[in-house]
C-alpha cells in the first residue's frame, strides 16, 4: 500500500476561504468563519460563516466536542480608559477528544493558514472549552494592546 505524501505545511487551503476571509476583514461582512478539513483530509474549506454583529457566545457553539475546528473572529472589548477595541482572533480548536490524525492534521497545517490569513491580532489554541471563552480570550487581547 503506498503512502500519501503529505504537503509541507499541512493540507490545502481552499481559495473560498481566502475570500471569505477577507470580506470579514475589509468589509466586515461577517464576525466570524469557522474553518475544518473536509471529510477526506484533503483541503480546507469553510463550514459556517455569521454576520457582523453575532455574539460571541454563539460562535463557541460552533466549536463541536470531537472534532477539529480553525476559526476567526472579531473579538470587542473594553479598555480600562474607556476605550473600545476589537482584534481579529484566529482559534485552533483541537479538542483532546477528536480523533488523532484529525488534531495532526490541524496542528500541521495552522502554520499555512495563518499565513494565508494575513491581519490576525491574536492566536489561541484550544483543546477545551474553558481555554476559549471570553475571559480567556480577552486576556489574550489585552496582554496585546496598548
Amino acid at each position: 500500500k503506498k503512502k500519501k505524501k503529505m504537503v509541507s505545511g499541512g493540507i490545502p487551503i481552499d481559495s473560498k476561504c481566502l475570500k471569505e476571509y477577507q470580506l470579514l476583514k475589509l468589509k466586515k461582512k461577517y464576525q466570524y468563519i469557522v474553518f475544518s478539513l473536509t471529510p477526506k483530509f484533503d483541503r480546507v474549506e469553510v463550514v459556517k460563516t455569521a454576520p457582523y454583529g453575532t455574539s460571541y457566545d454563539e460562535f463557541l457553539k460552533e466549536l463541536p466536542p470531537k472534532e477539529c475546528r480553525w476559526a476567526v473572529t472579531y473579538f470587542s472589548f473594553d479598555l480600562k480608559d474607556g476605550g473600545k477595541r476589537e482584534k481579529i482572533v484566529f482559534v485552533q480548536w483541537a479538542p483532546d477528544t477528536a480523533k488523532m490524525k484529525a488534531k495532526m492534521l490541524t496542528s500541521s497545517t495552522k502554520a499555512s493558514m495563518k499565513k494565508s490569513l494575513q491581519g490576525i491580532a491574536i492566536e489561541v489554541q484550544a483543546t477545551a472549552s474553558d481555554e476559549v471563552v471570553a475571559s480567556e480570550v480577552l486576556a489574550k487581547c489585552l496582554k496585546f494592546t496598548r
